[in-house]
Formats: C-alpha cells, sequence, structure tokens
C-alpha cells in the first residue's frame, strides 16, 4: 500500500511539474535549469553518506572519493560545455545544427 500512495504523489507532483512548465513557456529555461539543478543535488546527497559510511567501515580515506566525485562533476560539465558553442541566442542564428551533441 505505501508504494501505490508514493507512486500517487510522484504522479502528482510529475503532473505539477509539467503544468507549470507549459504555462511558464516563456521562462522555461529557468525551469529546466533548477530542476537539473535539484537532479544533480539529488545524485550528490545520495552518494555522499553512501560514501562516508563505506569508507568509514572499512578504514579508509575520504579524500580519495569526493575528489572523485568533484573530478566526475567537472569531467561532464566540461564535455556539455565544449560540445555548445553557443548556448544561448539560439533564435538570432540561422537555421543550423549541432552534430557534436549527440556524440557526447
Amino acid at each position: 500500500m505505501e508504494a501505490i500512495i508514493l507512486s500517487f504523489f510522484a504522479f502528482l507532483s510529475t503532473t505539477l511539474g509539467g503544468y507549470i512548465g507549459i504555462k511558464n513557456r516563456s521562462r522555461l529555461h529557468f525551469i529546466m535549469s533548477f530542476t537539473a539543478g535539484v537532479l544533480l543535488a539529488v545524485c550528490f546527497f545520495d552518494i555522499l553518506p553512501e560514501m562516508f559510511s563505506i569508507t568509514a567501515e572499512n578504514h579508509l580515506d575520504i579524500t580519495n572519493g569526493l575528489i572523485a566525485l568533484v573530478g566526475g562533476f567537472l569531467l561532464i560539465h566540461i564535455l556539455e560545455k565544449s560540445a555548445l558553442i553557443h548556448h544561448s541566442h539560439e533564435d538570432e542564428y540561422a537555421t543550423h545544427k549541432h552534430p557534436t551533441v549527440g556524440l557526447v
């Protein structure tokens, strides 16, 4: 029963988010940026406690894990920024494509 209730609330939050996105099309880039930030925060805050507990159980240094976490984030960020040459003012350019985005 708990799974049904949680899935119902997930459905409601997704529907509400879609409704807000449709109603605010002029600010959709802000909404998408916020959503991406929330997704990254959820990933980080899900990984960090598990990382701390595993390193404490095995008597390891946490520094290497944190460096790997930050390094992975920076690598993804650099790949994303290098694939998109211009990330704003798309309507000012002539019709064009971004072939490197699919490769990354």
